[in-house]
Order: structure tokens, then sequence, then C-alpha cells
């Protein structure tokens, strides 16, 4: 059962992707429409990660700042 979510369906790689075909691909469509998921899948998911560990590093720097600029206790 493939589960595609919104952010799948919407993401740039996928808008993007097209996968070359040959005769032997057609011949076993389940394959490579199986594969072509995964492929887009992990973009997605290397994506996210890579958006999540900005995100991370981000607040840790905020809230470092926050710290130094109204923590009389941090200096």
């Amino acid at each position: 059962m493939n589960t595609y979510n919104h952010y799948d369906i919407c993401s740039e790689e996928s808008a993007s992707f097209s996968p070359m075909t040959t005769d032997q691909d057609a011949s076993d469509s389940s394959y490579s429409q199986s594969f072509e998921y995964q492929v887009i899948s992990l973009h997605s998911m290397a994506r996210r990660l890579s958006n999540l560990q900005k995100d991370q590093q981000e607040r840790k720097i905020h809230t470092r700042r926050h710290r130094l600029t109204t923590d009389p206790a941090y200096y």
C-alpha cells in the first residue's frame, strides 16, 4: 500500500523528477512505480532532515543569544 502524503506530491523534486524508462521498465511498471516512489520519498526525507537540522541550529543560536541578553545569571 503506497501512502503518498501531500508534502511528497508537492515537493520540488517530485515535480521535476522524471525517471528514464526502458522497455524492460515498462513491462514491470509496479517495480518502476515503487522504485520511483522510494526515490522521491528518500529525497523528501533527506530535505526534511536537513531543514530540521537547520531549524535546530538556528533555535540553539537564538536561545543562546536570548539568554546572553536577558539572563543576568548567564554572564
